[in-house]
């Protein structure tokens, strides 16, 4: 077992802050309701059936899809995992009651704008909390192995996760619109484009590697 290292607490610290990030930028999907990312629009059809939140779906799911993979897979599974699981559904709860009070009733301008926004920020989390390799969210679980058992990127393997999500959140009535269509086509891409030029960050945040390394990266990349 890795003892917690001066680069594993400074990526777990990351990792807290990384989060609360994802669970904002989907609250502003969410709230939006012009159809959030396919996976969110998944469970916000379940949660139309059964009558609960989004954020209690997701955290219900992500409690059985961690402990499926804790018995089947575990490399994935590390306290990013535990994290994510206990802590990205009550925070998508959180956020999205606050945005209900702070913008109540918001115009079909603001909406886009809280889309376009939530989707950019979505990227930027899962393309900085996934290197950090502390464990990831139950979702990107299965996205990662669909991206090992095909050998492409993990915005390749989104592409075709969204897809199978999409179909069934059609069948279940959850959202979709254009939300869903911006999620669908462009945070796969800006994942990919994002993980990579993120790597310098990662390299200060594990200690290694000094700033004229990450200098040199950045103008190779």
């Amino acid at each position: 077992m890795r003892g917690l290292s001066p680069g594993r607490l400074r990526k777990a610290l990351a990792l807290l802050c990384a989060v609360p990030a994802l669970g904002f930028g989907i609250a502003l999907c969410v709230y939006a309701n012009l159809g959030s990312d396919v996976y969110t629009s998944f469970q916000q059809g379940i949660g139309l059936r059964v009558g609960l939140p989004v954020g209690t779906v997701n955290l219900v799911m992500s409690v059985v899809l961690m402990a499926l993979y804790l018995v089947f897979d575990r490399s994935l599974v590390g306290i990013g995992s535990i994290l994510m699981c206990v802590l990205l559904g009550p925070c998508m709860t959180f956020f999205e009651g606050a945005l209900g009070a702070l913008l109540p009733g918001p115009s079909m301008p603001a909406r886009l704008l809280l889309t376009l926004a939530g989707s950019a920020v979505v990227a930027f989390a899962l393309a900085f909390y996934i290197p950090l390799d502390m464990g990831v969210q139950p979702m990107d679980m299965i996205i990662l192995t669909i991206a090992r058992l095909l050998g492409r990127t993990y915005g390749t393997a989104l592409y075709v996760f969204n897809a199978v999500m999409l179909l069934l959140t059609l069948v279940l009535g959850g959202a979709v619109g254009v939300g869903t269509v911006v999620n669908l086509l462009c945070v796969g891409k800006c994942i990919d484009f994002l993980m990579p030029r993120l790597q310098p960050l990662m390299r200060r945040i594990e200690g290694h590697g000094r700033p004229e390394e990450a200098e040199a990266w950045t103008q190779e990349n």
